[in-house]
C-alpha cells in the first residue's frame, strides 16, 4: 500500500504541475524531497486515522494540492536549518525517517529525534508550527497549521 499511496501521489502532483516529473528527485544534498515528504504524510495518517478514522478511507491523492506544497516547503525550510545546526545528527537518518521523525517531533507525539538523541534535530521540529490534518467536507484531506 506504501508504494501505491507515492504513486498516487507522484500521479496527482504531475496533474497539477507539468514539471513535477522534473522535481521527482529534488535533493537537498542527500535527501530527496519527495521520500521524506510522502513518509511525512504516511506518518500523518497513521498518527490520526484513530481519533478520526475516515483518514484511514483516503489516500495521497486526496490530500489538497496547498497542504502538500506547503507540507514541502516546510520539509525544505526543516532540512535548510538543520543542515546550519545540526549536520551530524541529520547525516544518521535516511529521507524517509527524516520524514517520519519531523512529523512526530513538529506536533509532540511523544516520539521522534529525541528518541535518537537527536536533541538538536528535536529542538528544530519543535520550532516549526503545530500541524493539524483533517477532512474537510469537500471530502479532500487538509493540512493546517496552528
Amino acid at each position: 500500500m506504501k508504494n501505491n499511496n507515492k504513486q498516487r501521489l507522484f500521479e496527482v502532483m504531475g496533474k497539477v504541475d507539468s514539471s513535477f516529473d522534473n522535481k521527482l528527485n529534488e535533493n537537498i544534498d542527500n535527501f530527496n524531497v519527495n521520500e521524506i515528504l510522502n513518509s511525512y504524510l504516511e506518518t500523518a495518517f497513521w498518527t490520526d486515522e484513530d481519533i478520526q478514522p475516515e483518514l484511514k478511507e483516503k489516500s495521497f491523492s486526496d490530500v489538497d494540492i496547498n497542504s502538500i506544497n506547503q507540507a514541502k516547503e516546510d520539509i525544505k525550510t526543516f532540512l535548510q536549518q538543520a543542515k546550519k545546526e545540526a549536520t551530524d545528527e541529520l547525516e544518521k537518518y535516511d529521507s524517509s525517517s527524516i520524514g517520519h521523525n519531523f512529523w512526530l517531533s513538529r506536533n509532540g507525539h511523544g516520539a521522534g529525534f529525541f528518541d535518537d538523541y537527536s536533541d538538536k534535530l528535536q529542538e528544530i521540529a519543535e520550532k516549526m508550527e503545530t500541524i493539524h490534518i483533517y477532512v474537510g467536507d469537500d471530502g479532500k484531506v487538509y493540512m493546517e497549521k496552528f
